[in-house]
């Protein structure tokens, strides 16, 4: 079942879910997608009158605007979930007769080097089903906004005349604008695998609905817009406070735990190693550096060596603890689950201990989330949408039991250009021992350069804590658009000593009812 903007779609019935055509005028049931095709079909010139009843309104306030719809939405439609990647097309149609060179739709975006990949196509309606006219190749988002795809071929569309504006993705963070001004019918989706080409004939639907996307084709020779896109008054989908169980992990990438084969190799994986599409059942020690950890599940039935490690980069030996040489060590679209194990036993572990990248991982059942620890004097260390929840106490804080932080940084020295980020992440510390969701604290060493950005904190304690020791103090700390939501009567944030934030910016508590959560201003 595909979801959306609110999380279910609803399947066709087994009487209409055949044939694109049966459950909205026309169409012959039969068989999967066919091979691709590109450039202008013959079908143009026999093209099929609009079908009223499932024709959404077209919206044409954009310049060189033939068909479909330039408002940006109040929402956004999502085009993965675990089941697979889905063509999703809007029915419109062509407000004049013009020559088409491209299709603009309004998409989400992520801001690092890989962005967000999406493919857009043309279809004629017809009596067999929607047909190819022409496609865009990969184009790349890192922005939310608005997307030029070029066609392969400059397309004819005709006044009047019937036709589908596609948009496809393969990546679980991909979506596009919105609104519910739809008509029944006029929104279909087709299961298939981003890697594919794209049907010559679409004969199969496998869901319809009734949003109208942020999507048009534009006339060729149609200049840029000359002013900034406007973007639906929803909040950024990258930041930390629109993060769920459903969309980071192995549930981003439509993935389960028990569905993974066991994983045979070193827990002390050598230089170079990847481990992809594995179910690791023991602590690992990354230290040796330069390795790639991806959509694996690490539930380990033990703890390592030194600081009950979960997963490492830190070396100890004769009570001496050293960070990776080589560094490198990326952890991905991963869960790290040890919900299994007592609380007893990991309370006062850490899921990730050392220097490193983690992106887009589900972190719970241990005592703390990420700690950035023992990360010596040349590596950046990098955390971005990760989700920590779950995580668990035991014994009492004022005595022997676990200090417990989502979150955690206890020293990075300065070096040029090097930073610890996090950025866009949901970290909830909610046990009975909450030292706060990001908590740091020059323990032995100093901590420079950190920027602290599009992160949701949550729970008890404070949610974002930060002082200096006896031992080392910290400079250059920036903290910038950071959503709050303690869940005691605890201020949000504590500057307990030192220079406090270099730059604060922007920073409020959550409130899911105000325009992108930004609840009261709050100031350390």
């Amino acid at each position: 079942m595909k979801t959306s903007h609110v999380w279910v779609r609803f399947l066709l019935s087994a009487s209409c879910a055949i044939a694109i055509g049966a459950c909205g005028g026309g169409g012959s049931g039969g068989g999967g997608p066919l091979g691709a095709t590109s450039g202008l079909s013959e079908a143009a010139s026999a093209q099929k009158p609009a079908q009223k009843a499932s024709l959404n309104a077209p919206n044409p306030s954009s310049a060189g605007q033939a068909l479909g719809n330039s408002d940006a939405g109040s929402q956004t439609d999502s085009l993965v979930d675990s089941s697979g990647h889905y063509i999703n097309l809007n029915l419109f149609a062509a407000g004049e007769d013009a020559e088409l060179d491209r299709i603009r739709a309004w998409v989400k975006g992520r801001p690092d080097a890989g962005g967000i990949a999406y493919k857009a196509a043309l279809y004629l309606e017809g009596d067999a089903g929607p047909q190819l006219l022409s496609s865009s190749d990969r184009t790349v988002a890192r922005a939310s906004g608005w997307l030029d795809l070029p066609l392969a071929n400059r397309v004819s569309v005709r006044k009047g005349g019937a036709y589908w504006l596609a948009i496809w993705s393969g990546d679980a963070a991909a979506g596009i604008g919105a609104d519910g001004s739809g008509t029944a019918g006029g929104l279909r989706w087709t299961k298939q695998d981003f890697g594919s080409a794209w049907p010559a004939q679409l004969t199969r639907t496998d869901g319809q609905g009734n949003l109208r996307y942020a999507i048009h084709g534009l006339k060729a020779g149609t200049a840029p817009p000359q002013e900034p896109p406007t973007e639906p008054p929803v909040s950024d989908p990258a930041r930390g406070w629109n993060i769920t169980t459903a969309n980071v992990g192995l549930a981003g990438v439509g993935l389960t735990c028990d569905q993974l084969p066991a994983y045979t190799g070193s827990l002390k994986p050598a230089s170079g190693a990847v481990l992809s599409g594995v179910r690791i059942a023991g602590p690992l020690d990354l230290s040796n550096g330069n390795i790639l950890v991806e959509k694996s599940c690490i539930r380990p039935d033990r703890l390592g060596e030194h600081h009950d490690y979960i997963v490492t980069t830190t070396t100890c030996r004769d009570g001496t603890c050293t960070a990776t040489q080589a560094g490198n060590v990326v952890i991905r679209d991963s869960d790290i689950d040890t919900a299994h194990l007592a609380a007893s036993a990991v309370a006062k572990s850490c899921a990730f201990l050392g220097v490193g990248t983690l992106e887009r991982n589900l972190i719970q059942g241990m005592g703390s989330g990420i700690c950035f620890f023992e990360t010596g004097a040349v590596h950046s260390a990098r955390a971005e949408r990760n989700y920590v929840r779950g995580l668990r106490a035991f014994g009492n804080p004022a005595t022997t039991g676990s200090h417990n932080e989502a979150a955690t940084i206890r020293d990075f020295s300065d070096a040029p250009g090097r930073t610890a980020v996090f950025l866009n992440n949901r970290l909830d510390c909610s046990t009975a021992n909450d030292t706060g969701a990001l908590f740091i604290q020059p323990t032995w060493l100093p901590i420079h350069n950190v920027r602290i950005e599009g992160n949701l904190l949550e729970g008890g304690g404070y949610n974002l804590y930060l002082e200096r020791t006896a031992n080392a103090s910290y400079g250059n700390l920036d903290a910038l658009d950071n959503r709050f939501r303690p869940t005691t009567d605890w201020y949000p944030v504590a500057v307990v000593s030192g220079p406090g934030f270099a730059n604060w910016r922007d920073n409020h508590r959550y409130d899911a009812s105000k325009p992108d959560g930004k609840g009261d201003a709050l100031n350390p």
